[in-house]
């Protein structure tokens, strides 16, 4: 006969998925935020002769090199951290603080590998 797994499990399990989705929740606000601060305080850096245009050209590098790094981990995130990223990029949409290019790294991309994570699954019950 077969075990049954405890109600325990299950809640643990459950509880765990929720964790999961926050953290990714939580992550995509802290992005979106971190990603305003920066680019109005460079701006206004520039805008106010404070920074010059080759500083602010190695600074602007050094965070599409910190987007590349993002697209990179998205391959190791969980499947229910990358539906809380995915609702919150949603919602940051929405009220106007993601724009189109940000829509592709925010969203698309994520979309992408959490179909690319289903192929595999199905790839391997399927051979299993």
């Amino acid at each position: 006969m077969p075990k049954r797994k405890s109600t325990r499990n299950n809640k643990n399990t459950l509880k765990k998925k929720v964790n999961k989705f926050k953290f990714g929740f939580k992550q995509i606000i802290i992005e979106v935020l971190t990603g305003l601060l920066t680019t109005f305080v460079l701006a206004w850096l520039t805008n106010q002769g404070y920074l010059p245009d080759t500083v602010t050209r190695v600074i602007n590098i050094i965070l599409i090199i910190m987007n590349i790094l993002l697209i990179k981990s998205m391959l190791s995130w969980g499947v229910f951290y990358t539906i809380g990223w995915l609702i919150g990029s949603v919602i940051f949409f929405e009220i106007g603080l993601l724009g189109t290019w940000d829509i592709i790294l925010y969203i698309v991309l994520p979309v992408a590998v959490l179909i690319v994570r289903l192929f595999i699954a199905v790839k391997r019950s399927v051979a299993a």
